[in-house]
């Protein structure tokens, strides 16, 4: 079992602060400046392996989501170990300026899983995925 080390679990809330940031910004170099080469990402529409695949998901989302947008987390939780982190929160899209748009209709289930590698938490696993509701099958 790992034991919690709070200095590891606010350096990794620093990394999604920061990654959180950088996504409002559509800034998909400082999105994906700390991501493993082989990162894995089961999306809700695939997967996709590597940087170059995560970068060229990004760049043909980005012109579907709203022009400006907040990321909010809901029941965030972030487990923390000396090189090993895990977060799995709730997380939603809103727009004051477009509060119809799609992206902000519904939240995602979003896993992320880190490695840290020379003093920097680097994501090597994500998995995102649409609530659904198993007695319709609807999303």
């Amino acid at each position: 079992m790992m034991t919690q080390n709070l200095q590891s679990e606010n350096e990794v809330r620093e990394a999604i602060a920061q990654w959180s940031d950088a996504l409002m910004r559509q800034d998909v170099d400082a999105m994906l400046k700390d991501y493993d080469p082989d990162v894995v990402l089961y999306d809700v529409v695939g997967l996709y392996t590597g940087v170059k695949a995560i970068r060229d998901l990004w760049l043909a989302c980005f012109p579907k989501m709203p022009k400006t947008f907040k990321l909010q987390y809901d029941q965030m939780v972030v487990h923390a170990g000396d090189d090993t982190a895990l977060m799995h929160a709730l997380a939603s899209f809103c727009s004051e300026a477009e509060p119809d748009h799609p992206a902000c209709k519904s939240p995602v289930r979003v896993t992320v899983a880190y490695r840290k590698k020379a003093g920097i938490w680097h994501v090597v696993h994500e998995h995102v995925s649409v609530p659904m509701m198993v007695s319709d099958c609807a999303a």
